[in-house]
């Protein structure tokens, strides 16, 4: 899926990159983390195609089907969470080249918003897209596990966004 081009000092193609492996087996991520006008990150998860909700319960195999789909978006969402505060309060141990210097530059965080993006290339219908919105993985699932990193200290965590969009550009250019 194209996406258009970012500059180099804002985005971080964390799917597949060095520091993912460097985790270890089992670290899901995103395709990709965007700074965008400074003061949000965008996650962004791209799928091809999405469950239709309405045939969720048509059977166990399209139930199971339905929920292992969201579960692996949540848990890239998570990990790819996990993985960006481990940069932002471990710098100096992580290898930071595949980072775009602008995500990684300290005098964001305090303002930094967490928005969460998956796109849809070939949503049938817009409704579809509602089903992520309706299971809410992230909050209906157990608390988040700790598998990047093992200490978080108190800290209030930037606001949450959610967004689904259809079509496969969220945005190009100059971010």
């Amino acid at each position: 899926m194209e996406f258009g081009t970012f500059q180099k000092e804002k985005v971080f193609r964390m799917e597949d990159s060095r520091l993912q492996h460097s985790f270890g087996e089992g670290v899901k991520t995103v395709e990709f983390v965007l700074l965008k006008d400074r003061d949000k990150l965008l996650f962004v998860e791209a799928k091809k195609s999405c469950p239709n909700r309405d045939n969720r319960y048509e059977n166990k195999g399209k139930t199971e089907k339905f929920e292992e789909y969201f579960s692996d978006i949540s848990d890239k969402f998570v990990d790819s969470l996990q993985m960006m505060l481990n940069i932002f309060l471990d710098r100096r141990t992580v290898n930071l080249d595949e980072v775009g210097s602008h995500i990684t530059d300290e005098k964001i965080y305090s303002i930094l918003k967490f928005r969460f993006v998956l796109v849809v290339k070939n949503a049938v219908d817009i409704a579809w897209l509602a089903a992520f919105q309706a299971y809410r993985s992230m909050e209906q699932s157990s608390p988040l596990s700790i598998r990047i990193w093992t200490r978080l200290p108190p800290m209030p965590l930037p606001m949450w966004h959610f967004s689904c969009m259809a079509g496969s550009r969220p945005g190009s250019g100059g971010a």
